[in-house]
Order: C-alpha cells, then structure tokens, then sequence
C-alpha cells in the first residue's frame, strides 16, 4: 500500500506531461481537409504569382459556378498538415504559385480578408488559410505534392 501511495504522484506528473504533449502535437497531426461548396460564392479570382511577384496578366476571374465548385471539390478531401506563416513564406518564397480568392459579395470592403481563399505552388503542394468559409486559420498544407490537382485546377480556369 505504501509502495502504491509513492506512485501516485508520479502517475499524476506522467498524466499532466502525457496531456500537454498530446494538446503540443495533436495541432500537427494529419486531417482531411473539407472546403465549402462552390455555390457559397458569386465568383473566384486566380492569380499567378511568379518570381514573387503578380502577373497581372494572367489573373483570372471566373463567375461560374459550376467551375467554382469543379476548383473546389478538386482541393477538397486531401491530407494536410498544420503549418506555420513563417514556414509557408519559406516554402512557398521562389516557386511559382496560383492564389484562388473566393468572394460572396458585390461589394467588398477591401480592409477585410477575402471570405475563401486557397493556393497552390507549381510543385503540386497545396496550402489551406481557412478552415470555413470567413474564418482564417493557421495554414494547412498537403502532407503530399498534387501536381494532377494543379493541372485539372489550370485546365478549369484557363490560366496558364
């Protein structure tokens, strides 16, 4: 029994260490992105970010539907993992990417993040900023490149 006594307070500090652990990592564990539907939205604007910089030349806005809801069942159900701004401004510094800016208004205040938005890098890695419809959160990035989604997402939008 005294034996069982001098073990509790040890059994308490595993538990309490074994909690803060699993609440540290469980924000990095994989989960299966879902993304709203694209009726949600009135139109999806596409731009081309080369050298770090917008081609302006190359952005695309698209009204339809349809092919709002083809972009987004695209990206919708892949593996991700969290990620941070600092380590996504890395990854995604020198590769060429395509910014998806979804919108549900006619008139936006432009002060105000746009309600969806997603991008995708010329590698296939595809990053998440929100978890729902106006709600920014820590990025999410495929856990794996999806250079198929960039090429069907291209061939939906035109861009090239």
């Amino acid at each position: 029994m005294l034996v069982i006594k001098k073990l509790i307070p040890f059994a308490i500090i595993i538990l309490l260490v074994l909690s803060v652990l699993y609440v540290i990592f469980s924000g990095k564990s994989e989960k299966t992105m879902e993304v709203p539907s694209g009726k949600e939205f009135i139109s999806v604007q596409v731009q081309t970010i080369e050298n770090n910089k917008e081609v302006k030349s190359k952005t695309v806005t698209l009204t339809d539907k349809e092919k709002m809801d083809e972009i987004l069942r695209a990206v919708d159900g892949l593996k991700t993992k969290q990620s941070t701004i600092t380590n996504t401004e890395k990854e995604i510094k020198d590769v060429d990417s395509y910014f998806f800016y979804f919108e549900n208004k006619k008139e936006r205040d432009p002060r105000k993040p746009f309600p969806y938005s997603f991008f995708i890098t010329e590698k296939g890695y595809i990053y998440y900023t929100h978890n729902a419809i106006n709600s920014l959160d820590t990025p999410q990035r495929t856990v794996e490149a999806h250079p198929d989604v960039l090429k069907k997402l291209k061939e939906i939008t035109g861009v090239q």
